[in-house]
């Protein structure tokens, strides 16, 4: 399979743009992604430093089960006001959320392995943060969540 990386950090560049236009809901938050490379192997550690590159320090990997439950309830502890919500003001931030996740696959394929990345400086690039590891049978990627507000 040829990847498009290009074409799908685009993707999400253009998902976070958006949410970032929605701040003023408090419910939204930033995306970004480090790679996609190719993956090192199946260790989720491996594969988180090799998707970081010389960006940071990873200090460790927690495997996830369910990763797009992970990233969505990630999303939902980015967003300090989400609760207040309901219908259409939070449909926007939902479907970008979704959006993200099904263009990862569509692009790279099915994610065989997932975990939370930790490293150091803990904390290094916003208030609040929380980078997935994601890794199919080809690629290796980290998807950033963050908010600053």
């Amino acid at each position: 399979m040829a990847v498009e990386a290009h074409a799908l950090v685009e993707e999400v560049e253009r998902a976070a743009e958006r949410l970032d236009a929605l701040r003023g809901s408090s419910f939204v938050f930033w995306m970004d992604v480090h790679g996609p490379v190719r993956c090192p192997g199946p260790d989720l550690t491996a594969a988180a430093v090799a998707a970081y590159g010389d960006v940071t320090r990873v200090t460790g990997v927690d495997p996830v089960e369910d990763w797009r439950s992970e990233v969505r309830e990630a999303a939902h502890r980015m967003g300090h006001f989400h609760r207040l919500f309901r219908g259409a003001a939070r449909k926007e931030p939902e479907f970008l959320v979704e959006w993200v996740l099904e263009i990862i696959e569509d692009t790279l394929g099915t994610v065989r392995g997932a975990g939370r990345v930790t490293h150091r400086p803990a904390g290094w690039y916003a208030a609040l943060w929380e980078d997935r590891v994601l890794v199919t049978d080809e690629w290796a990627l980290v998807l950033s969540l963050t908010n600053d507000s």
